[in-house]
């Protein structure tokens, strides 16, 4: 799903089914590569941009995808296009990450890893 060897301008694409049953298709394009340090492990980070349906202009949000915590907004950030998932309005990326060699890590994205609706 992630290609943690990719460099600037480096695309792949994800195919996906609509609530129609119809495949569409999203392109990854890497817009710039770093590396951030968490709990002392050194991640590579991608910025990327999404492309829907063999589009070239930008129609999906730009993210940051972290080595071990994949996209912290979205598992795969095609929300605009996918009505069907329940929960669209609560979505809100990526809250904590935890396993036994990383250890835990609080993305700050929201005040608590908890979340009750």
């Amino acid at each position: 799903m992630y290609n943690f060897d990719s460099e600037p301008h480096d695309e792949w694409q994800i195919n996906f089914r609509q609530t129609d049953a119809s495949i569409d298709t999203v392109t990854v394009r890497v817009d710039s590569v770093s590396s951030v340090n968490i709990n002392s492990t050194v991640l590579k980070q991608l910025y990327v941009t999404f492309f829907y349906d063999h589009q070239t202009e930008p129609n999906g949000e730009k993210t940051q995808i972290v080595e071990k915590l994949g996209d912290l907004k979205l598992m795969l950030n095609i929300h605009d296009y996918s009505s069907g998932i329940c929960d669209y309005d609560i979505l809100s990326g990526l809250r904590c990450y935890s396993d036994p060699e990383f250890g835990f890590y609080s993305t700050g994205l929201r005040d608590s890893c908890d979340y009750s609706y």
